[in-house]
């Protein structure tokens, strides 16, 4: 199933993320999951969570399909410096993407579509930023 092989290897690419090779951040280390819809708690963060949350298709042939896989990539984070560690995992998300946006040619490219950042009202400040992309690729027809 290309699908379940598209998000793995995004998964893998974001581990990484190392501020050894260069990125602002070692987001590469925190916990990446996919769809992951519990309750994060702050010793779990930073925390990285991989939702695909729509796959628009197009027929292209009698036995070729396009998709446009909708992901968003949430990422949460909490202390007093986690407004500007989401602005750096962003950064770093993006920079990691330029590396492989083929994923190795599983896919033809990755578009990021931006970023919302939103606070949790909480003593521990915690922050969420969700970046969003949409990822071409093309299966045999019935696959996804």
């Amino acid at each position: 199933m290309k699908h379940q092989q598209i998000i793995d290897a995004l998964k893998t690419l974001i581990t990484n993320v190392r501020m050894i090779d260069g990125y602002l951040t070692n987001i590469g280390d925190a916990t990446i999951r996919d769809w992951d819809v519990l309750n994060v708690d702050t010793v779990d963060m930073p925390y990285v969570n991989i939702r695909d949350v729509g796959d628009k298709q197009t027929i292209e042939t009698v036995s070729s399909v396009s998709h446009s896989l909708t992901v968003k990539a949430d990422i949460f984070a909490y202390g007093d410096n986690s407004p500007l560690y989401v602005r750096q995992v962003y950064n770093d998300i993006m920079k990691v993407l330029g590396t492989d946006s083929t994923l190795s040619g599983l896919v033809f490219n990755i578009q990021p579509t931006g970023c919302d950042i939103m606070a949790h009202q909480s003593v521990d400040k915690v922050m969420i930023i969700s970046i969003g992309l949409v990822i071409d690729y093309n299966t045999n027809y019935w696959e996804t």
